[in-house]
């Protein structure tokens, strides 16, 4: 068993650096993981043959289109996936910045969606995509989630992940980040303040179906020579509230 599961992290470790890659060799792979390379050309024939990875004319490989409908299946089974697409695509066009959509799941923050505006376009976040499940504490997303979630729940998730440091910015004491709950619940809205990338900032506030119940947060990200202390507080907080308002009301009563 201990052996099954141990080539099951594997395989997932291999599928999300080719992601990260876009396309890599079965050398690089290695290379990456720290794996020997006949390891890895095991795990890639095996899921090129399951129709998960393609090979390429030059010998690399990448991911196929089977996670894109695999993803697409699951996210549709979130009602607020369906009804927050519009606001979001909306939103990233009229701020121009990386818009995401994301619950809570298992502990871990799910990122449904992200839609990219046009001033973001040559901007790149690493290891931020649909699909892609990150710790709480380190986004704005993650801790507007955190902090309509009950003192039980976030302590049971604190005991389970304990509190990543990303950056010098990330709160990874259990205090500071009680305190920065409390603040969120006051005005609405959780800040992200270079604490999952350094140079990026971000604003994001929870939607929630009924009382007490977290469905999902919608997040605005990019760098912080634009999002200063200023569009964040006085223009993005007003926007962010009014677009999770108008999806939980869509929710609410659709």
């Amino acid at each position: 068993m201990a052996t099954g599961i141990g080539s099951l992290r594997r395989a997932n470790r291999l599928i999300e650096r080719l992601i990260e890659l876009e396309t890599a060799s079965p050398t690089t792979l290695a290379n990456e993981l720290e794996l020997p390379t006949s390891t890895v050309h095991d795990y890639v024939t095996t899921l090129e043959s399951l129709g998960y990875l393609t090979r390429m004319d030059d010998g690399q490989y990448r991911v196929s289109g089977r996670f894109l409908r695999l993803g697409n299946e699951v996210r549709h089974r979130y009602d607020v996936y369906t009804t927050a697409e519009p606001e979001l695509a909306e939103l990233a066009d009229e701020t121009g910045e990386y818009v995401a959509l994301m619950v809570e799941h298992g502990g871990l923050g799910l990122i449904l969606s992200m839609k990219q505006g046009k001033k973001a376009a040559h901007v790149r976040i690493e290891e931020t995509y649909p699909g892609i499940r990150t710790r709480l504490n380190t986004t704005a997303n993650g801790k507007a989630l955190l902090a309509c979630l009950s003192e039980e729940r976030v302590a049971e998730i604190i005991e389970s992940y304990g509190l990543s440091k990303k950056t010098e910015n990330t709160i990874v004491d259990r205090e500071t980040l009680y305190a920065e709950l409390d603040r969120i619940g006051e005005r609405g809205y959780a800040i992200d303040d270079e604490e999952r990338f350094d140079g990026m900032r971000g604003i994001s506030a929870p939607l929630v179906s009924e009382p007490d119940e977290t469905v999902a947060s919608i997040g605005i990200y990019g760098p912080t020579n634009r999002l200063t202390d200023d569009v964040l507080h006085e223009t993005f907080s007003d926007r962010i509230l009014q677009v999770t308002n108008v999806v939980q009301v869509n929710l609410t009563y659709s």
